[in-house]
Order: C-alpha cells, then sequence, then structure tokens
C-alpha cells in the first residue's frame, strides 16, 4: 500500500498542527495528492534502474545453460529544501479583537497555498538551470520516445496525440494520471464527445473527494494554482518556432515501480512558530520539508507537447 505525506506526518511523531497543514498541503496540490512517499536516509536516495532483462531459452535433457544476468543502472536523487517564512509585527498580532488568530490563519493559508503551487511548478517544470536549489521537474527529465510533439510550430490537441501519450507509459490504468490545464480538458470533452464518446466521471475518487474525468479510463487532473486560479500548464511553451504559444500534456504512472517521491527529516513537513523576536519585533512562522521525486522506470512518465490553444 502506498504511503502518502500525511500517513507519514501521522506516523512521524508530527503535531495535530503539522498534519492538518500537511494534509492542507496535499489537499491544495493535485500531484502531491497521490503521489506515494518513501522516507529515506541521508541527503541522497539511492536506486538501480533496470536497463536490460536477462536473456532465457530452452535447454535440452543434459544440456546446459548459457549465464546471462540483467543490466541495471545505479541512479541517485537529492533531497531538496522547499518552505517559506512569514513574519508579523507584535502590533498587528495584538492590536485588534481576535486579530490575532484571524491574521495567522490566513497568513498559513496563504503560504500553504504558495508552497503546494511551487510544489507542483517544480515537479513538472523546475529547472536545475536556472534555479539549482529546487527539484529538477519532468519537463526537464523527459526525452526521447517519452516526449510526443503535436507539431512542432503548434497544432490543436488530438485524441490521437493523447492515446500516443498514455501509450508512451506502459503501467496499469489506476496508477496512470493525466495532468493538463483546465482548457484543455474542456478540449478533450468536446473531441470525444463530437466521435460520440462519453467523458466518464472517476468512481474512484483521490484521497480528498475530488471526482476526476477519465479519458481512456485515465483520470483527467486539472492543473491550477490555488489563489489566482492560474495554471502552471498554460499555453507559454515554445513548439520550436520561437512562439510561446503552446502548452503541454504529462502523463504520470504513480508507483514505487513508478514515480514517487521521498524525503528525509524528522517530519515530512515541520512548522515552528516562534514567540515575538525583541530585537526585530516580529513573530516569525517558519515551513520547512525535505523532499524529493524519482523517476524509478525510464517510462513511467510522458510529456505531450506543441498543443495550441485552438
Amino acid at each position: 500500500m502506498a504511503v502518502t505525506l500525511a500517513d507519514a506526518a501521522q506516523a512521524y511523531g508530527s503535531s495535530k498542527t503539522e498534519q492538518n497543514l500537511t494534509r492542507l498541503f496535499m489537499m491544495l496540490s493535485p500531484l502531491l495528492e497521490e503521489m506515494p512517499m518513501r522516507k529515506i536516509s541521508g541527503r541522497v536516495y539511492r536506486y538501480a534502474e533496470e536497463v536490460t532483462l536477462p536473456s532465457v531459452g530452452w535447454r535440452p535433457v543434459y544440456g546446459s545453460w548459457a549465464e546471462s544476468s540483467g543490466a541495471v543502472v545505479q541512479k541517485s536523487e537529492n533531497l531538496f529544501i522547499l518552505g517559506g517564512e512569514v513574519k508579523i509585527d507584535p502590533f498587528i498580532v495584538e492590536t485588534d479583537d481576535g486579530a490575532d488568530f484571524e491574521n495567522r490563519a490566513v497568513q498559513i493559508k496563504l503560504k500553504q497555498q504558495a508552497i503546494s503551487n511551487e510544489f507542483d511548478r517544480a515537479v513538472l517544470e523546475g529547472d536545475d538551470r536556472t534555479n539549482p536549489d529546487n527539484m529538477v521537474g519532468l519537463r526537464r527529465r523527459l526525452s526521447g520516445s517519452q516526449v510526443i510533439v503535436q507539431s512542432t510550430t503548434g497544432a490543436a490537441l488530438t485524441l490521437a496525440a493523447l492515446d500516443q501519450l498514455i501509450d508512451a507509459v506502459p503501467f496499469p490504468d489506476d496508477q496512470k494520471r493525466l495532468y493538463m490545464n483546465r482548457t484543455l480538458r474542456r478540449k478533450v470533452k468536446t473531441l470525444v464527445d463530437a466521435v460520440g464518446g462519453s467523458i466518464l466521471i472517476s468512481e474512484n475518487r483521490p484521497t480528498f473527494g475530488t471526482q476526476p474525468m477519465r479519458y481512456a479510463g485515465i483520470p483527467i487532473r486539472i492543473m491550477e494554482r490555488s489563489g489566482d486560479a492560474s495554471t502552471i500548464l498554460d499555453f507559454d511553451e515554445d513548439p520550436g518556432d520561437a512562439g510561446l504559444d503552446t502548452a503541454s500534456v504529462y502523463c504520470i504512472a504513480w508507483g514505487y515501480d513508478a514515480v514517487h517521491g521521498f524525503w528525509n527529516g524528522k517530519k515530512p513537513l515541520s512548522y515552528d512558530e516562534n514567540p515575538p523576536d525583541a530585537s526585530l519585533n516580529q513573530y516569525v512562522l517558519r515551513w520547512e520539508s525535505y523532499i524529493g521525486m524519482a523517476i524509478r522506470h525510464p517510462r513511467a512518465a510522458a510529456r505531450l507537447r506543441g498543443i495550441l490553444n485552438a
């Protein structure tokens, strides 16, 4: 059974506040909501990726076997530090009736939204060339047959390309998810309606009760920032013609044999609320999570790019 970040928070001694914040972290992140998590030792997660299976065959009676071993590649992933802090002047906290609780609650909610948004962005579009301190995302990692191009100059989404994307991730349907912006989700429904099909509402709800649409048995999850409702997967990518006008769709298989997260530290997400600093006249609310992502199979995720809003 896969362990979520909320499961880990409960199992590893997080306070009630930290457990609630961890659940909120997951509720605001379509990726973290379903990402299996694994606790590691140290700062680096090391694993073996299968490359080639050993050969087998048939032997005659009294015949001998030819030795053959499979090939694996040793890989490693680093932990990264995700979080932030909020500083509140005691004057703001203490001068109005109930403002201390209201102000803290508002600031906590806003910070949690920002942390969740940043995690989702990093999983999909994190780039160590622009920021070496953030997690490296799928857009940077995926290549070769795992990147399907709708058109090098941009073209409208087709169901054939979406089918090709799903087939590029040869894992069971219950492990796979499609991630896209809200506009493309509507276009998928329009395309299916046009051929006399139907988009199904999932009966197997994710952790927090949403009911995603399914295409070809795969749930569709919308990537949308909480707060301003903008999308991480916007029509702002260059398909190859120097125009920033296309978007991508991702297919991810979740699992300890596919894509999963990992963490270390005393708790999955630590939250500290310090009393006012006499020298600075401020409360300090601080979040930190030591977290990373591993792709255990070279075909555990794929990207369909070059999609116009057309």
